[in-house]
């Protein structure tokens, strides 16, 4: 498997492919978890500031909506970190 062009743009933005690969990660969870937390502040209303943080007042889709990009991610770095 050839990484050289996931490398020369790693390198291009100042990292290495796995720093690269887990900042990614970060911001694609990070998107999927706001928007989950929006949707259950908006089901609930917003008493108290953290509701929507509240993860066992979210429904069984809002949770799988979660944790699928998160495994995904997960599995994305795991494989960027073998393949180093």
């Amino acid at each position: 498997m050839n990484n050289e062009n996931e490398e020369i743009t790693a390198i291009g933005l100042g990292t290495d492919a796995l720093p690269a690969a887990i900042m990614g990660a970060f911001l694609g969870v990070g998107f999927y978890w706001g928007r989950e937390v929006a949707q259950s502040e908006r089901k609930l209303g917003t008493p108290p500031w953290w509701i929507g943080f509240d993860v066992s007042k979210w429904s069984k889709d809002a949770v799988f909506d979660f944790l699928c990009p998160l495994a995904a991610c997960i599995l994305g770095v795991v494989a960027v970190w073998v393949a180093s």
